[in-house]
């Protein structure tokens, strides 16, 4: 029984970091995708505060700890294209 609990939580780790990097794996930059999909100018000073407000300007182990604890507490993030 703990064995196979512990396998379900491998599991569950493993999926996520997939699903956290899947997008770092993209070309391109999402901060700058979504301000052509807003048609904003891509200046750096709307990059930056694009980045910062998404928090893609902190180190990849406390974005994947935001990812985390976001998920499990129902905060799925925003959808690019309806902004909700």
């Amino acid at each position: 029984m703990l064995s196979s609990l512990l396998r379900l939580a491998f599991v569950l780790w493993m999926v996520s970091l997939v699903v956290f990097l899947l997008p770092l794996a993209m070309p391109g930059d999402p901060a700058g995708i979504a301000l052509l999909e807003r048609q904003q100018a891509a200046t750096e000073e709307n990059l930056q505060a694009l980045r910062q407000a998404w928090g893609l300007d902190r180190s990849l182990p406390a974005q994947y700890g935001q990812f985390v604890i976001g998920f499990l507490s129902g905060d799925w993030g925003v959808s690019l294209r309806a902004e909700r």
